[in-house]
């Protein structure tokens, strides 16, 4: 007897649980200053399933991108806190299929050169069964896109 399974995975608000296709979206961003969202990873198949969480800069300045720290809990837990572009993060779906995420972007750094910049970046999520590399089999992705830039500061240096 052969039977037919599915794997699947969703992101939602954790508020609602209605799809989300972007998360942040930040004017003016300054040094010290910070944005927080929450997301709802969801098993939408039948599947459990490990998943694989990277970011990648798309569009904007390299080294704005590079300042940005990215900080992702689950559970009160920090489990990651880095670089945007560095962010590589495995985890397993819970037993009940949800799983809770609490994700920050920060500025850490005042360099003038920051000032007035740009960087969108990709937050991929790949389920897969085997191996996170497989591309046949059981596998799906989602992109969650996301926008930051940066205001304008003046360093007071004494």
């Amino acid at each position: 007897t052969f039977t037919a399974t599915t794997l699947d995975i969703t992101q939602n608000q954790t508020s609602n649980n209605l799809p989300i296709s972007s998360l942040f979206n930040v004017t003016s961003l300054v040094p010290g200053g910070f944005d927080i969202r929450a997301m709802r990873i969801l098993k939408a198949g039948k599947m459990d399933f490990n998943y694989r969480i990277i970011a990648n800069k798309t569009i904007g300045d390299d080294n704005f991108c590079q300042s940005l720290t990215l900080v992702l809990l689950q559970d009160w837990q920090i489990k990651y806190e880095g670089v945007m572009n560095d962010l590589v993060l495995d985890d397993r779906i819970n037993e009940n299929g949800i799983d809770d995420w609490i994700m920050l972007v920060k500025l850490s750094s005042n360099d003038q050169a920051l000032v007035l910049k740009e960087c969108q970046f990709d937050i991929i999520f790949k389920t897969w069964k085997n191996d996170p590399y497989e591309t046949n089999g059981f596998y799906d992705e989602e992109i969650i896109t996301n926008r930051v830039t940066s205001g304008s500061w003046a360093n007071n240096e004494e």
